[in-house]
């Protein structure tokens, strides 16, 4: 899976590259619940990846040529920086409870 998730992020392909980084964010949510089910994060970031998913969709949908890539830009944009911001709380959430670091 992380093997393909490389391969999506790295295409050409801009919606490719946007669903990537759409199902990392889902992914990440899914773990954070798991390890840390008091966490309040994985349901905002679900909300997050949802409304660029339904995004995505129409600027894929209702564009072409130039329009379309410009709209994939923009959101693909977005999408990092909120997987960024995934990525920041995760590394913040990793060093405060991790036990393997207490010891």
């Amino acid at each position: 899976a992380i093997d393909k998730l490389k391969k999506a992020t790295n295409s050409q392909n801009p919606k490719l590259r946007f669903d990537a980084k759409l199902a990392a964010i889902v992914a990440a949510a899914d773990a954070v619940e798991q390890t840390f089910p008091s966490a309040a994060e994985p349901a905002g970031w679900r909300r997050q990846a949802q409304a660029l998913r339904v995004r995505g969709e129409l600027a894929w949908h209702s564009n072409t040529g130039g329009h379309r890539r410009k709209a994939m830009k923009a959101l693909n944009a977005e999408t990092a920086e909120v997987l960024s911001q995934v990525n920041a709380r995760l590394i913040d959430l990793q060093g405060r409870f991790s036990p393997e670091l207490d010891a």
